[in-house]
């Protein structure tokens, strides 16, 4: 999945099966947003990270998908400089342990195939290519 807009302070973005919503928490509204869903979040024990973003400012998962909140996951930007900025990100997730139906791989490889096409040849997007920091929000080595 992945998403830009022109964001001023504080954006969350909840991601929800295929469906993409955009809240506006602090600035003026998120304008030229876009979503593509490359394969719909799944309803099961998933990890989602950030496999690449760019921006001035935060980008941040900050809600895991859990039966609890209907396996929504949430990013927030934060663009702490006046007036609006520019962000893309794309999420991406693994299998927590135990999960079915993820196949051998344990990664979204829809993500892997399609989104990575201007990646050197055998770049893969796996969870050994992010820190996973003491918040619990996953960020990429590589913030392309």
């Amino acid at each position: 999945m992945t998403w830009s807009g022109d964001v001023d302070d504080t954006t969350l973005i909840y991601f929800h099966g295929s469906d993409v919503r955009t809240r506006d928490i602090f600035g003026k509204a998120s304008n030229q947003t876009s979503a593509q869903v490359l394969s719909r979040l799944p309803r099961g024990p998933i990890q989602v990270f950030l496999a690449r973003w760019a921006g001035r400012g935060q980008v941040r998962v900050v809600q895991q998908p859990t039966p609890d909140n209907d396996f929504t996951a949430a990013v927030r930007v934060h663009d702490p400089q006046p007036g609006r900025g520019r962000y893309d990100f794309a999420l991406a997730w693994v299998p927590l342990p135990g999960a079915p139906g993820f196949g051998d791989r344990g990664f979204n490889e829809n993500l892997d195939r399609n989104f990575h096409r201007d990646r050197p040849s055998g770049y893969r997007v796996r969870p050994e290519n992010f820190d996973p920091p003491a918040d619990g929000a996953w960020v990429s080595r590589d913030r392309r």
